[in-house]
Parts: C-alpha cells; structure tokens; sequence
C-alpha cells in the first residue's frame, strides 16, 4: 500500500506528522498564518511544514529567533515573528535567481548551519 505508484504514504505521514503536533500546537506554531494550508493549491509545501518536520516547530518564518513587530508590516500576533529558535540538527537552504525574494525570505544562520552537515534545498520555489 504505502510503495504503490498510487499508494497513500505521503498522506500517512503527513497525517502522522499533523497528529503528533496537534492541531492547537500547530495553530500556535503558525502565528498568523494558521489559516493557511500546510500544502498549497500548487502542492508545493509551505515553509510551516518543512519547519515542522525539520525542526519540529511549524513556524512559518525562517530568520533567527523573534523578529520584532516594529520591523514588520500588518503584523498583530503577540511581540513579534517566531522564527527558528536554536540550530538545528539538518539544515535548510534556499537559492532564487529573484534577489527581492532572497531578501524576504530572511534566512537566518540557524538554518545554513545545522549541526550535521546535512541540507534540504529549495531551488527556485521547488
């Protein structure tokens, strides 16, 4: 069932991931972004659950620890963007050819340098 060409592996473990968080934890987690999906219409994974099964936190910012609100636009949860906390055990790049992209995407040093010399990339949105 879970090899199968059609199979349904990657639900299971999405769903394994989504039930082992809970659904209050993982709305806390998301900030002001809880409403919006975990897979977008274009079934690309936002950045809340990469986070989620990189760092076990559904975050969907990717900057050194709490950005505060003054430096952000249109922003009401609480004191500020929870980005990644601490460095992380598998590291997460990211490369666009679109320069205003690169800057909004705030990657922060937590994430280029994880404690393992282990990355998941995302290139160009993919």
């Amino acid at each position: 069932f879970y090899l199968q060409d059609k199979g349904g592996g990657l639900l299971c473990l999405l769903y394994s991931i989504v039930l082992s968080k809970g659904f209050k934890e993982l709305s806390n987690d998301m900030q002001d972004q809880h409403e919006q999906p975990l897979i977008d219409i274009e079934d690309k994974i936002t950045f809340s659950l990469s986070n989620l099964m990189l760092t076990g936190t559904a975050t969907p910012y990717l900057h050194n620890g709490v950005m505060p609100v003054e430096f952000t636009e249109e922003f009401d949860f609480g004191d500020g963007k929870v980005g990644i906390i601490g460095r992380n055990d598998i590291g997460f790049l990211a490369w666009n050819a679109d320069e205003n992209f690169m800057f909004n995407l705030n990657l922060g040093s937590r994430l280029k340098t994880p404690i393992f010399p282990i990355w998941v990339t995302c290139i160009k949105n993919s």
